[in-house]
């Protein structure tokens, strides 16, 4: 900002102008000078690498274990009932995923044509499993006594199918709102998906889970990515063989070059 100034001197009065920054000016000054600070101060501590996630889809504890927990699914949408020849046979691209998530809707809509293109061959099977915002858990508290020790007598047994029985009336409660908040996102985000499967007590993200776990703590040289929401894992004849979990704005074009050689298809035949 631009003052104007007079000055009297010998030979008269002198005009002269002077910038003067205003309080504002000075306030956005100092901020932008902050966060060019913090900007290079956090390249140094946290490498860009670590910024996105980017691990490599083959190195995640569960490749190379065997897909397991299809039995804990049941149909969403569609009839498709899974057998031992889908695990067996075929190339499976499982999605876990949440119709309620923008995340997990968007990084679908973005692989739709992918998805599209690989059901033209017979051997790929796409199987995508709906999740809840919070899936019913089993209540283990009505396992323990009145002193808070663990109730081994011979009725537990009977309690934790009681409380199995009570989890899953509630999950199937629940099943026709996720039927719903599944088609409002197919509209929204303009894509499609003929079966879709659904995980009444979240057991099968959970098997995988603890299957990741277990290999991780044996082989500490790979990173647990954990199974987020969302998660997507390419298996063939019943083994994994790539997992990608959350979303990073690579893992379309990944996705797409894993899968096609499993089909023995071309990635670049897509649009």
């Amino acid at each position: 900002m631009k003052f104007l100034s007079f000055q009297i001197t010998d030979s008269g009065i002198e005009k002269s102008f002077s910038n003067v920054s205003s309080p504002r000016e000075s306030s956005w000054g100092n901020l932008l000078v902050f966060l060019l600070i913090s900007g290079i101060v956090l390249l140094i501590f946290f490498p860009f690498s670590k910024l996105w996630n980017t691990d490599n889809p083959t190195e995640h504890p569960l490749v190379n274990a065997p897909l397991s927990g299809l039995e804990y699914l049941a149909p969403l949408l569609g009839e498709t009932s899974l057998s031992e020849s889908v695990l067996n046979e075929k190339t499976i691209l499982l999605i876990f995923w949440g119709p309620w998530d923008d995340q997990s809707c968007r990084f679908l809509a973005e692989l739709n044509k992918t998805f599209n293109e690989a059901q033209k061959n017979e051997s790929f099977f796409l199987l995508p499993v709906a999740y809840f915002v919070s899936s019913p858990k089993l209540n283990e508290n009505l396992l323990m006594t009145e002193d808070n020790t663990q109730n081994t007598d011979e009725n537990t047994a009977e309690n934790e199918k009681t409380m199995e029985k009570a989890a899953l009336e509630f999950a199937y409660r629940q099943e026709s709102p996720l039927r719903t908040s599944v088609e409002q996102a197919f509209q929204k985000y303009s894509f499609f998906f003929t079966n879709v499967w659904w995980d009444p007590l979240a057991q099968m993200r959970e098997s995988q889970q603890s299957i990741a776990m277990h290999i991780n703590t044996e082989n500490s040289n790979k990173t647990l990515s954990g199974i987020a929401l969302p998660t997507i894992i390419l298996a063939k004849h019943g083994i994994i063989h790539a997992v990608w979990s959350g979303y990073h704005p690579q893992y379309p074009e990944e996705i797409k070059t894993y899968l096609m050689p499993l089909l023995n298809m071309t990635p670049s035949k897509l649009p």
